[in-house]
């Protein structure tokens, strides 16, 4: 069949396109517009083409654009009729379009605007702390969403950071997910909680304590936050809308709990025994303490093989005989009295940090062993309970060939100018024991305080 082109009036239509067998000035094909809505931010177009006598192939389409818009092609599903649905579109914004039907060449038939409908705006209601524990804190908020967005794919959550001044930086971006599966968003250094899918009207999610809680010296870090509700499919076109904030508030975590203004840490022992983060001398968890010798309450530098408190020596030869006034099982030592822990007033830990503070017995260095793990860092053991919290432990620097000393109260009942100690060697792949571990009463050792779990239940 051959093709005929017939003039078409401007006013009626662009295109200059006559089919062959027609006589009458017909319209190439019509549109219509119907459906604009702000949930998708779409618009459907109908097209309706007189093409009976058009032979070959061809396409149904559109040309769309707006004031400081790409100029976009879409095309219809359907051949003679159908409807184009355009989607991700800017809310409150007029578009321009003119169809057209693809062939051999491109005819263009009527132009035409649409505009589409504001966006409503989410309701951020009230926000509230629920819980506030050492391990996190649930917040709570209300959020509308608007009826307009149920067929809008919507990401509800909280956005927080430990800097407000973050909230600011809203040009900076990142998202990564699909439409349907959104699982990473966040503005500047915020970061988020995000609740793909939501449609309902209140959003609960944990902030959590900072996980090296014990390297900030026990202080809980102060979360500011801010709930949200994200819009991915405006997101390149209408950033502003695309992400919606409540106000800022904050919480702050509680740091470790303490006693006597020393701070501890639960690592999940059976025996529910606390240990202090810090040694005795030490300020943060991070530094060494000051050296004990077994007995002595009062930090010395002066390590002795012959004499300690409540103890001391004498030669006979070669030998040196010690004579002990205290903490002795031994008769030739002296008097025996028997006692084998260390009492209040000769614990280091009691004396420096207050009752109930008192230094670790030798079965409690032992269940530390056999129940934590031991990692070595070069200058200190990480020990981390069956919980996940952690202390520090630390060798003798100055002294690489022999291991580090940390007291216990036990004394070594079986040669009484020795006590317990915990081990810890210097090169950190040897065993770390207290099995076996005793050293002269005057040598100098570590002090970790520790503290049972039913004394602070009392």
């Amino acid at each position: 069949m051959k093709r005929v082109l017939i003039p078409i009036p401007i006013l009626a239509w662009v295109a200059l396109v006559f089919l062959a067998s027609s006589c009458t000035k017909t319209p190439l094909f019509e549109s219509s517009v119907t459906n604009v809505s702000a949930s998708y931010f779409s618009a459907e177009i109908h097209l309706n083409a007189n093409v009976e006598n058009w032979d070959g192939d061809y396409k149904l389409g559109i040309e769309l654009w707006a004031e400081n818009h790409n100029r976009d092609t879409y095309y219809s599903s359907s051949h003679s009729s159908g409807v184009i649905r355009l989607s991700a579109l800017s809310p409150a914004t007029t578009y321009n379009y003119k169809v057209f039907i693809e062939a051999d060449n491109v005819y263009y038939g009527e132009s035409g605007t649409f505009k589409t409908k504001s966006l409503d705006k989410v309701s951020f209601g009230a926000t509230s702390v629920e819980s506030c524990t050492l391990d996190n804190a649930i917040i709570r908020s209300s959020i509308t969403i608007p009826a307009s967005y149920s067929e809008t794919d919507v990401v509800a959550g909280l956005l927080y950071t430990e800097n407000p001044e973050d909230f600011n930086l809203r040009y900076d971006y990142t998202y990564r997910g699909e439409l349907d599966d959104i699982y990473w968003f966040s503005i500047g250094e915020c970061h988020s909680i995000t609740l793909p899918h939501f449609q309902g009207s209140v959003i609960e999610v944990s902030l959590n304590n900072r996980s090296d809680i014990v390297d900030h010296n026990g202080d809980g870090v102060t979360y500011y936050y801010r709930p949200f509700v994200f819009l991915p499919g405006i997101l390149d076109s209408n950033w502003e809308d695309a992400l919606q904030m409540g106000e800022t508030q904050s919480v702050t975590l509680p740091g470790l709990p303490e006693i006597n203004g020393y701070r501890y840490v639960d690592l999940g022992l059976e025996s529910g025994l606390l240990w202090a983060i810090c040694d005795v001398g030490a300020t943060t968890p991070l530094e060494q303490g000051d050296k004990f010798q077994w007995a002595g309450t009062t930090p010395t530098t002066n390590s002795s093989s012959v004499t300690a408190p409540f103890l001391s020596s004498y030669q006979v030869g070669v030998n040196w005989v010690p004579h002990i006034y205290k903490y002795n099982f031994q008769s030739d030592y002296g008097n025996c009295d028997n006692v084998s822990k260390l009492e209040e007033k000769d614990d280091a830990a009691t004396v420096n940090y207050g009752a109930p503070w008192r230094m670790p017995t030798k079965n409690e260095f032992e269940e530390l062993i056999s129940s934590c793990t031991f990692s070595w860092l070069g200058e200190r053991y990480k020990v981390t309970g069956p919980n996940g919290h952690y202390i520090y432990l630390f060798r003798n620097p100055e002294a690489e060939d022999t291991a580090a000393i940390y007291w216990s109260s036990s004394l070594f009942t079986s040669r009484s100018e020795y006590a317990w100690r915990l081990s810890l060697p210097y090169w950190g792949k040897a065993e770390v024991t207290v099995k076996g571990q005793y050293q002269f009463r005057g040598y100098l050792g570590h002090v970790r305080p520790v503290i049972s779990r039913d004394q602070i239940q009392q």
